[in-house]
């Protein structure tokens, strides 16, 4: 099943964010192995939060491997496995963002990618569904603490 990023999205509550929402809408994307999508509304409190526009965007991308690779053949010798690469999947999400009062907005970035073992996600779906899981609950549940950290200058 394909990441959705077609459909309304409930934001993580963070202080001056009360049930933060953000409707998505299909954009063209960037690369031919991508698809995107641009907040055209929000909802909740989300006081002086701008949705997209060309000059001052807001946009979450998925990119996924042109090809996916496979596992390699075992060795003749010992019958052991050689390296094997990895699948990589990455989200962006892209916000036009104010570096100054008056001036214009800038891009800034949030990249989360995702390098998966190939063959691991026939052979061992259970951890890599534990590692999703502890990792998407993580991001939820410190989202305050990381927004704080990057406002302190720290993590």
């Amino acid at each position: 099943m394909p990441v959705d990023i077609s459909t309304a999205v409930t934001g993580t509550v963070l202080n001056g964010f009360t049930l933060p929402t953000y409707t998505l809408t299909t954009d063209q994307a960037p690369l031919v192995n991508a698809r995107q999508s641009f907040v055209s509304a929000l909802g909740g409190t989300q006081t002086s939060v701008r949705t997209h526009g060309a000059s001052d965007p807001f946009t979450v991308t998925v990119i996924k491997p042109k090809s996916f690779l496979g596992l390699p053949k075992l060795g003749s010798l010992q019958g052991s496995l050689g390296p094997v690469g990895r699948n990589k999947t990455t989200i962006n999400i892209r916000k036009g963002t104010i570096p100054l009062t008056g001036q214009n907005p800038q891009i800034s970035e949030l990249t989360i990618d995702s390098k998966i073992i190939a063959g691991s996600e026939l052979n061992d779906t259970a951890n890599l569904a534990a590692m999703y899981s502890l990792g998407s609950a993580l991001l939820a549940r410190e989202a305050a603490n990381l927004f704080a950290a990057i406002k302190a200058g720290s993590t």
